[in-house]
């Protein structure tokens, strides 16, 4: 008899769980690369129901942030472009003037140097965004190493 109720109770009680599970689930499979995606509102008004609409309101958030993390990417590194442009233009004005002291050119040549580095690293966080936002495709190539 005991063995009996206790099947019926773990049977019962992966029943009354199984939403759960499945709550548990959906959320798991929600990441980065989906954050569109909600987990389904039961149509039974219960705690679960309440739990789900918690989830997928912190998912609504979690999906804006994200947009506007990437979308402050983008702009910055647009918006820093410019700026450097007219530093990097003036730099080689002054070093094509040649009215330059021997430790003003060598100034002038670490400032193109740096402006050049970060523009790199603008470069960088360029690609990132647009990798990001799917806009970039990419072609994988395997590559034999001959052993010898």
């Amino acid at each position: 008899m005991m063995f009996a109720s206790s099947i019926v109770g773990v049977a019962m009680a992966r029943i009354i769980l199984r939403p759960l599970a499945y709550i548990s689930e959906t959320a798991n499979r929600i990441g980065s690369d989906n954050l569109a995606a909600r987990i389904p509102v039961p149509d039974q008004e219960d705690e679960l129901t309440e739990l789900t609409r918690l989830l997928n309101r912190m998912f609504d958030r979690l999906e804006i942030s994200f947009k506007q993390i990437k979308t402050f990417a983008a702009d910055a590194s647009h918006e820093l472009k410019t700026p450097l442009s007219l530093i990097r233009l003036h730099g080689e004005k002054l070093l094509g003037d040649g009215d330059l002291t021997a430790a003003g050119t060598e100034a002038v040549h670490a400032q193109l140097e740096e402006v050049a580095r970060l523009n790199k690293i603008i470069e960088e966080l360029l690609f990132l965004s647009r990798a990001e936002a799917r806009a970039l495709s990419f072609e994988m190539k395997h590559q034999e190493t001959a052993t010898r």
